[in-house]
């Protein structure tokens, strides 16, 4: 069973990953060291937002599949591997998320 709430912050997920893959390529590009201080500044903001929301979701994810088991529910595929890749992100400490 899908659900709007976890569907919307993976949602967000995703478009942070995308605004920091933009952020990257304009420091990648630029030429001016003031414009690359300023996407540098801007890649902290968006990177503890992501560790953020990132958190948020797992913990979300992970009452979803508690939700599942307990109520003998198929839990949606693609949650499931959004929660294992976000588990093991939190095991590897690639994200700094306690």
């Amino acid at each position: 069973m899908r659900s709007a709430i976890i569907d919307r912050r993976l949602m967000y997920l995703e478009q942070l990953f995308i605004d920091l893959k933009e952020v990257n390529d304009d420091i990648r590009v630029a030429g001016d060291p003031s414009l690359i201080l300023e996407y540098e500044e801007e890649k902290k903001v968006l990177y503890k937002e992501l560790e953020e929301q990132a958190m948020n979701a797992l913990y979300l994810l992970e009452a979803y599949i508690d939700d599942c088991k307990t109520e003998n529910l198929p839990v949606v595929l693609e949650y499931y591997k959004v929660y294992r890749e976000l588990a093991s992100a939190r095991r590897e400490q690639l994200l700094h998320m306690e």
